[in-house]
C-alpha cells in the first residue's frame, strides 16, 4: 500500500494488501494484454505511435493483397471490358442493397 494512499482512493488489490503484485502483474495470470506497456506516459505514447505505425503498415499490405485477389476475380469474370466508373457504380450500389438481394434483383443465383 502506498504511505500517502488514503482509504478513499485505496484500490480494493491494495486494501487486501496485494496491490504492488497485482499492478505488476502476479495476478493476471499470463493474459497480458497486447497493448504499450510501460512505466510513464511519454514511453507509452511513443511505444503506442510505434504500433499504429506498424499496424498502418501491415493495413497497407493486406489492402494491395486484396486488391490483386479483386482483381483476379475481375479479370477471370472479364470485367476488364467494363468502364471503371460504371463497375465502382454497380459495386457500390450492390454493397448498399446487400449482395443477395442485388443478385436476387439481376435474376442470378447466389
Amino acid at each position: 500500500m502506498h504511505a500517502l494512499a488514503s482509504p478513499q482512493t485505496r484500490t480494493f488489490a491494495e486494501h487486501l494488501g496485494c496491490g504492488r503484485m497485482h499492478r505488476e502483474g502476479t495476478f493476471s495470470q499470463g493474459k497480458e494484454p497486447n497493448m504499450a506497456r510501460s512505466r510513464n506516459a511519454r514511453d507509452a505514447l511513443t511505444r503506442l505511435r510505434e504500433q499504429r505505425a506498424e499496424l498502418d503498415a501491415r493495413e497497407a499490405e493486406l489492402r494491395e493483397k486484396a486488391a490483386q485477389e479483386l482483381g483476379v476475380m475481375l479479370l477471370e469474370c472479364g470485367a476488364e471490358t467494363l468502364e471503371a466508373g460504371k463497375l465502382k457504380r454497380l459495386v457500390k450500389q450492390a454493397s448498399a442493397m446487400g449482395l443477395d438481394a442485388a443478385l436476387e434483383h439481376l435474376g442470378a443465383t447466389p
